[in-house]
């Protein structure tokens, strides 16, 4: 019985464990050729299939099919590689090119555990065909739907530019086989790019391509047709082939030959005008003018773009190329015209006009020199003084002509010198038609301290009549009349809301955290704290930005420069705040040179000039950390469990604070004290209470944190009035002052090292 029971035992185990250890894992399709669907292979068609697991030969070939578009399989011979793990599919013969196949395995497929396939595969391809067979550009049937002469549509050639294309030409672009529409964008490419809509045509296998807007005259545009076109079965054009074609073929820029003024009463004496060179006086007060084109213009856009102050009409003759303008009432006796072409009228080609051309003439022989009648600087009558002296660096000067000035001929005929570039003119005292006779000149920038300007009006200057001045006129503005060299009054330091303090004063000034080893201190004698600023008091208001600019801040035993910024006080002071903390016990100078000028421009005194010395207080390097914890409430204090060391909750509690609640269910008030002095800011950045334990919730203001000292002493107390802990008792909470470099700092930068929390219970 004995041995029966164990072979018993000894059958169930193993055949247990057989079943325990089975593989259940089902497999998987990992990688494929082709992979995706509508793919081109080589047309000798060998295709794989990659499983995740070795699979049973027999039973997987039984689920793998591979048909042509008409369902009939595909002879061929299944191979099995990489330890049967990938069906390797290899066709007796050629697939037929361009003709699409589908190929796949079913989920009857089962690895060599007997699980099936997890999902089945299906997926169609395309066989390559032939380098023949592939699509080509048939220039022969491609076209331009329009020219600007000759025959339309005209048949694009190979390798060749076409001229004279006309701006609204469609472009036809035929292949021997139907182009996917898809690959168009990516396989058609226009340089310089436009706008345009396409068409497909002849079963697919033209591309109509029809601007949306008309082709700029003169451009040279190229259509280039590149191997990413394809067919509709995926072949790839033939070969890169190109479309080059100009717009139009005039590009001779039209000119004006002549320009005739005739006057109608002595039609023999015609006067030709030459381009700004020539007026013509005595004429009829309703000429004519004829004008001469080397070329026929568009006469629409020329209509639309020519004008002139009187009523006219425009004649052109049979060859487009001389116009009359024919004025329709009478011009007016002594005045001055002109007649502008602009260079945006057009030939009949679309050719624009080579540049612009004005022409001008006076009526009648009556003419009154330009001349200017007043000239004021400020209240200065700078007309009848010629020169005179300002203290103002931005005076306004106000001129005023006896005729309307020509504005362009002002800018360029009016000179002050030294040149001031930023400066306007304003003009005034008539209007925009017939022209403003008062102009006022204002600066945008100072003129300089102790300079003599010259004003100067060229006689070429002219009014609107184009009269110009009899002789040129200069007149003479001197800026600035003080001379007195500004002093330094004394040095002040300055720290946060004490008062001023002399620093350089005639006695040395010694504090007891200063070294007073007089090899250390010999012309460093004076001592101030790091935080200190400077307040500089000089006897005239002074150029601030010279200060800025001049003013030598160093570290003696560095030589480091210190960076600093410079503001005013009132119209003598000006504050120096170092832009970083000095360091302890150390030795600084300030330079003071004669390039620190006052707003006259006078440089500062030679007494003034010199360098500044003084040391640094050695007491404020120190660190700043907590000393005690209390809590105050209805006069009495009680001292709070502190625990700095403390990094879970059960190391704290039971060994905790106690506090009482008032009413409003909130402490009076809690309080950290320090050693020293600490920066309210930082304080109120990184203090808080946080709940525990408990659902309480903290309300901190930062109006309830203050900061005071307890008497005279180093005890420095932050105070947190009022805390609102909400409606919950019983929590547990914890005040924590957080410190290291962007934590607690005392008011000279010096870092609190450590953080300090306090753990507390509500009662």
């Amino acid at each position: 019985m004995k041995k029966y029971f164990l072979f018993v035992f000894i059958f169930m185990f193993f055949s247990c464990k057989s079943f325990l250890f089975q593989d259940k894992e089902r497999p998987e399709i990992i990688a494929s050729y082709p992979s995706v669907n509508h793919a081109v292979v080589p047309k000798d068609g060998t295709i794989w299939i990659k499983f995740s697991k070795a699979m049973d030969v027999s039973v997987s070939e039984m689920a793998f099919s591979i048909q042509d578009a008409s369902g009939t399989s595909v002879p061929g011979r299944i191979d099995w590689e990489e330890g049967d793990t990938k069906l390797v599919f290899k066709p007796l013969s050629y697939l037929s090119a361009n003709a699409k196949y589908t190929f796949g395995i079913s989920k009857t497929a089962e690895d060599t555990s007997g699980n099936d396939l997890k999902s089945e595969l299906v997926l169609s391809f395309y066989a390559v065909g032939k380098q023949d067979e592939r699509p080509k550009w048939v220039p022969s049937l491609s076209s331009f739907s329009k020219m600007v002469s000759g025959t339309s549509p005209f048949v694009i050639p190979d390798n060749a530019i076409v001229k004279g294309v006309d701006k609204d030409s469609k472009i036809s672009l035929c292949f021997t086989k139907a182009i996917d529409p898809a690959a168009i964008l990516s396989g058609v490419s226009i340089s310089p790019s436009f706008a345009y809509s396409l068409l497909m045509t002849n079963s697919d296998t033209v591309i109509e391509i029809t601007p949306n807007n008309p082709l700029n005259y003169g451009e040279t545009y190229t259509i280039t047709m590149s191997e990413g076109l394809k067919d509709t079965v995926g072949n790839k054009l033939y070969e890169e082939k190109k479309v080059i074609f100009t717009v139009g073929n005039d590009f001779i820029v039209p000119k004006i030959s002549s320009f005739y003024l005739i006057n109608s009463n002595h039609s023999l004496q015609n006067r030709e005008l030459y381009f700004f060179d020539y007026i013509a006086e005595g004429m009829n007060l309703t000429p004519s003018f004829v004008i001469t084109f080397n070329k026929a213009m568009d006469q629409e856009k020329f209509a639309a773009l020519f004008s002139f102050s009187v009523p006219y009409r425009l004649t052109w003759d049979a060859s487009g190329m001389v116009l009359t303008v024919t004025l329709l009432s009478s011009l007016s006796e002594g005045s001055t015209y002109k007649i502008n072409f602009d260079t945006n009228m057009k030939d009949s080609a679309g050719n624009t006009l080579d540049k612009d051309y004005e022409y001008s003439f006076r009526m009648g022989s009556t003419a009154v020199p330009l001349s200017i009648s007043s000239l004021t600087v400020d209240s200065a009558d700078l007309f009848t003084l010629k020169e005179t002296t300002l203290n103002n660096q931005k005076p306004s000067i106000v001129i005023t002509f006896n005729n309307p000035v020509l504005q362009s001929s002002f800018a360029e005929n009016f000179s002050i010198s030294p040149s001031i570039n930023n400066k306007d003119y304003q003009w005034s005292n008539g209007d925009a038609v017939n022209g403003y006779k008062t102009v006022t000149v204002v600066f945008y920038e100072n003129l300089d301290w102790h300079t003599r300007y010259t004003l100067t009006f060229s006689k070429d200057m002219t009014d609107k009549s184009l009269n110009k001045m009899v002789e040129e006129k200069v007149y003479y503005l001197n800026i600035g009349n003080d001379y007195t060299k500004p002093s330094l009054t004394k040095i002040e330091t300055v720290n946060g809301t004490e008062s001023p303090s002399v620093l350089l004063s005639l006695s040395p000034v010694i504090s007891s955290n200063c070294n007073a080893d007089p090899a250390f201190w010999d012309d460093f004698r004076h001592c101030i704290e790091r935080s200190d600023q400077f307040q500089f008091v000089f006897s005239e208001s002074m150029d601030i930005k010279t200060l800025r600019d001049n003013i030598k801040f160093i570290s003696y035993d560095s030589g480091q420069s210190v960076s600093f910024l410079v503001t005013e006080v009132n119209s003598t002071t000006y504050k120096l705040m170092p832009q970083e903390l000095l360091t302890s016990s150390g030795r600084y100078e300030i330079v003071l040179n004669q390039d620190l000028k006052d707003i006259q421009g006078n440089s500062l005194a030679g007494t003034s000039q010199g360098t500044y010395r003084f040391q640094t207080d050695a007491n404020n390097s120190s660190s700043i950390e907590v000393t005690e914890y209390d809590q105050t409430g209805g006069g009495t204090k009680s001292k709070i469990w502190k625990y700095p060391n403390a990094t879970h909750i059960w190391e704290v509690f039971p060994n905790y604070g106690s506090l009482a609640l008032s009413s409003n269910k909130s402490v009076d008030i809690l309080a950290f004290h320090l050693n020293k002095e600490p920066d309210p800011y930082t304080v109120r950045q990184n203090i808080s209470i946080t709940s525990v334990s408990g659902t309480g919730s903290v309300t901190l203001s930062w109006d309830k944190i203050r900061v005071e000292q307890n008497g005279t002493g180093s005890d420095w107390i932050i105070y947190i009035d009022e805390i609102d802990f909400g409606t919950t008792h019983d929590s547990f909470y914890k005040m924590t002052l957080l410190g290291g470099s962007s934590g607690v700092k005392d008011k000279y930068g010096n870092q609190m090292k450590n953080n300090y929390t306090v753990y507390f219970q509500l009662q």
